[in-house]
């Protein structure tokens, strides 16, 4: 019985051995003429060959030269098809970040190709990657792109099928003890760290702010927690943005120029957080979904503008000319309502999710939100609590910030330049 089952096993062996044999002989035989596209299909089927060996790490060799060979020769079907063995040879071995570079590459490479079946494929594989790490929410957003593309009622069907298994399981996310505790502690050290700004403490604050970015930066190194360990990093964003509002005088610098001269360090540190978590543009939020609709939650921004003027009637900015409020208007839009959409909804909520579900995700970001306009009346905070919600609702059903954005810019030069001029 044993002896059998070892020539039964052998069989197969025995017969990719042999492959490995002829393609090795092809490519000798190609290299020799030097014809680098043949060299890189032979590679490829020499690579795809060792993965049915379980020799993942032969596999991987094989791939990555032929890749070089399809980019040397410009082949871009070659080189996406190469990218999407190599995501897949990383996702067998667990390496689930890595398998999501090549996959994304590949990814990039089919849609300017307008290879939709490829595209499906490359979703089905990174929503596999997202679902074994728990980021539940990126895994959705990928199907909900699926479902965009031209399939077949069998595939859409099966999508939505997987669309609605997804949503479930974020409805129903429940943070652990461990995590509720640490995302508590670190909220409530935020909310301290502000309220030293309201007593004007600038150098307890300035303290506080650093003591907050250690913790964060250490914490989400050492947690095994990869879920946690995004968002921890996407915390890192508030004490910094307070930090840069600290050290930079306000007094020295017209109130808008101080706003754009916070904004740029601020988007490089998003630009280089993005990067570490492996996110896009799209994946946060930038995008343009439907014009009509984010054009009709953007006009929102001026019944919010006309309430909180009501609540905080705030003086006319000083120095303020007519050329001053034309150049004013898309520095408040950028710095107010493009960045700190970025930051608490496209980041901060969109990592949260993950791990509190829908609507903790929202709540957890608006609570943040909030806190940052301590200083306000309670009238105040309680409405910029409710348009947080507000905000993070239509993001998380829209997947775009374009709207909550120019919602909130707008809401803010209707509060700080339009209103009080003519009130």
């Amino acid at each position: 019985m044993n002896k059998d089952r070892v020539k039964i096993h052998d069989i197969p062996l025995t017969a990719h051995y042999k492959s490995l044999e002829e393609y090795q002989k092809s490519l000798e035989l190609f290299s020799q003429l030097k014809n680098g596209l043949f060299s890189a299909k032979v590679l490829l089927k020499m690579g795809d060959i060792y993965r049915e060996m379980e020799n993942n790490d032969q596999a991987l060799e094989n791939y990555q030269i032929a890749l070089k060979l399809y980019q040397d020769e410009e082949n871009c079907s070659g080189e996406a098809l190469t990218l999407k063995s190599i995501g897949e040879v990383w996702k067998e071995k667990n390496e689930y970040a890595e398998a999501r570079k090549s996959l994304k590459k590949s990814l990039q490479i089919y849609q300017e190709l307008k290879d939709y079946g490829m595209m499906k494929d490359i979703y089905e594989e990174l929503s596999e990657c997202y679902q074994k790490e728990g980021f539940i929410k990126n895994a959705l957003k990928l199907h909900l792109n699926a479902d965009k593309l031209p399939l077949s009622s069998d595939e859409i069907f099966l999508n939505k099928l997987k669309i609605k298994r997804l949503n479930q399981i974020l409805c129903e996310a429940k943070p652990t003890r461990a995590q509720l505790l640490i995302l508590i502690g670190y909220t409530l050290f935020l909310l301290v760290a502000e309220l030293t700004t309201y007593y004007n403490l600038t150098p307890w604050n300035l303290l506080m702010e650093v003591i907050i970015i250690i913790s964060l930066v250490t914490s989400s190194i050492t947690t095994r927690d990869l879920k946690l360990s995004y968002l921890l990093q996407a915390l890192i964003l508030l004490p910094l943005l307070r930090i840069m509002g600290i050290i930079i005088p306000v007094n020295e610098i017209q109130p808008l120029y101080w706003l754009l001269i916070i904004t740029m360090p601020l988007a490089v540190a998003i630009l280089i957080l993005m990067k570490n978590l492996q996110i896009n543009r799209e994946d946060v939020g930038i995008t343009i979904g439907k014009p009509f609709y984010q054009l009709l939650v953007g006009i929102s921004g001026i019944i919010f503008g006309v309430v909180e003027y009501s609540i905080l009637q705030p003086g006319i900015v000083s120095g303020l000319t007519t050329a001053n409020m034309i150049m004013a208007i898309p520095i408040i839009m950028l710095s107010t309502g493009l960045m700190e959409e970025l930051i608490f909804r496209g980041i901060i909520q969109n990592t949260a999710e993950n791990i509190l579900g829908n609507w903790g995700g929202i709540i957890f970001a608006s609570v943040l939100f909030t806190s940052f306009s301590i200083i306000n009346p309670p009238l105040n905070l309680i409405f910029t609590f409710m348009v947080s919600i507000f905000y993070g609702y239509i993001y998380q059903k829209t997947g775009s910030i374009l709207g909550v954005s120019i919602s909130h810019g707008l809401c803010n030069v209707m509060v700080y330049l339009y209103l009080p001029l003519i009130l």
